[in-house]
């Protein structure tokens, strides 16, 4: 099989390359990203070895860290050949703890894309304090309909279908990594790229518009230090009624830095100790043309059962927040 050129995807690694100049394009790269709890040296073996591979990608790999070597991710090992997942794929190239790039493929229902090539690069950052941010840029769709036209509707297809595939991949690997670290008392940390600017993005955040646009149904905010945050998910509900969510401002940046606490929960909040001592900050961080990286750091969790299970109910919470609105924001650039 004939490798990729290194110039295909070398624009790949680059953050321009990874972006193409119309958002709207429905064969555009994926790119998404996460931010694990976990040494480097375990993320990097989980991606590039048999033995990390298996805990939590797929229950059977074949993989040759070389470039050339092979890259097979059989989810489903003892089904005929074509069958069995990522088939007779290799590496293309790597750079020890920081990036590997591999060739990837469509699933066998898609039957035209299915024997083609597409790739996909990860690359990993250091991000000190035991953390590590991978991200993830599935690349290809483009060029595989150009060369083939009459197939462009199946790649749009082929390109969806890992948009809601890959997330999920992200999001196995973060709880395999951190199933036995989720339950200390440091931060607990979110991380996102979304599709707009740091302006666009402090604006979904910090106004009443804003919020009502992809999150809330009713929404007041005073922005200032000590002001309020008022937030109500029923359409049904009103502002000032128990189930409101008041947040006070403790600090803020504009298009930058938010700090909030909860200074009120709503009436059913389980953990209404606990969160007393719990404030998050909310970083907007400029990702290149157009994009935001935007991270969640939650701060004040204790040792206690009680803190623990709030901490694990904030990372769903704050994931499922961030996803929405990267949906949001990818919705309104194809309009």
């Amino acid at each position: 099989m004939r490798l990729l050129p290194f110039s295909a995807f070398l624009s790949v690694l680059t953050a321009t390359g990874i972006r193409a100049a119309d958002t709207a394009d429905p064969l555009r790269p994926i790119d998404i990203e996460i931010a694990v709890r976990a040494p480097l040296a375990t993320v990097w073996d989980a991606w590039t070895t048999n033995a990390g591979a298996q805990k939590w990608f797929a229950p059977k790999t074949n993989i040759e860290l070389k470039p050339g070597g092979a890259y097979e991710i059989l989810f489903a090992p003892d089904q005929p050949a074509g069958q069995r997942g990522a088939e007779e794929l290799k590496v293309l190239c790597y750079l020890p703890q920081e990036m590997l790039a591999f060739e990837w493929n469509a699933p066998p229902q898609f039957a035209h894309a299915r024997p083609q090539r597409t790739w996909v690069v990860v690359r990993l950052t250091d991000m000190g304090d035991n953390r590590v941010r991978v991200r993830l840029t599935h690349a290809g769709f483009t060029e595989r309909a150009a060369a083939r036209p009459d197939e462009k509707a199946e790649w749009e297809k082929v390109r969806e279908y890992f948009t809601q595939a890959w997330p999920r991949v992200l999001d196995h690997l973060r709880k395999h990594l951190e199933k036995d670290a989720g339950s200390d008392d440091g931060p607990q940390v979110t991380d996102a790229v979304v599709e707009a600017p740091p302006s666009a993005v402090w604006t979904a955040w910090t106004t009443k518009e804003g919020r009502e646009s992809w999150e809330l149904a009713h929404a007041e905010v005073d922005l200032k230090v000590g002001g309020r945050m008022l937030a109500h998910y029923d359409a049904k509900g009103k502002i000032g009624d128990p189930n409101t969510i008041e947040n006070i401002i403790l600090a803020f940046e504009p298009n930058r830095m938010l700090a909030i606490r909860v200074g009120k929960p709503p009436e059913k909040f389980p953990f209404k100790e606990a969160i007393k001592t719990v404030w998050h900050v909310i970083y907007l961080e400029d990702a290149g043309p157009g994009r935001t990286r935007v991270r969640v750091v939650g701060l004040g969790y204790g040792s206690d059962e009680e803190s623990k299970k709030m901490r694990g109910f904030f990372a769903q919470g704050n994931a499922y927040t961030l996803k929405k609105m990267q949906d949001h924001f990818a919705k309104k650039s194809v309009q």
